[in-house]
């Protein structure tokens, strides 16, 4: 956050209502091109879409104020994405690591638990 700070990268929206914090994103811009690294909002507030508002609002900003071309809703195949872009570009990679390192367990562990917590219809944020 501090690096994207200091480069003039790092754009950071709030919805407030009576002057609490309800709803926050933060967004990186670089080269016309915008992407969500973080959102959340309080629950006690979802059926007032608060998130989805600061989305308008931020996406509205990032095109007036940045004159962004693309957006990148991060990792994660969650339902409202589809709600925002007309297209999606899916990205697959590899993951390797060393089985027989420490380190290399511990990332082989992570991706299993990731994997084993989709099963079981838990999402991990982006």
């Amino acid at each position: 956050i501090e690096n994207s700070a200091a480069a003039g990268a790092l754009r950071l929206g709030i919805c407030r209502l009576n002057g609490k914090p309800i709803a926050v994103q933060l967004w990186t811009v670089w080269n016309q091109r915008a992407t969500i690294m973080k959102l959340a909002h309080d629950e006690k507030y979802a059926p007032l879409s608060v998130g989805t508002l600061l989305t308008i609002y931020m996406i509205s900003s990032l095109i007036e104020k940045d004159g962004i071309t693309w957006m990148d809703f991060g990792r994660g195949d969650d339902p409202y994405k589809r709600l925002w872009c007309s297209e999606r570009n899916q990205l697959i990679g590899i993951a390797s690591a060393r089985r027989h390192s420490l380190m290399g367990s511990a990332q082989i562990a992570r991706r299993k638990m990731r994997v084993f917590a989709g099963k079981l219809g838990y999402r991990s944020s982006p």
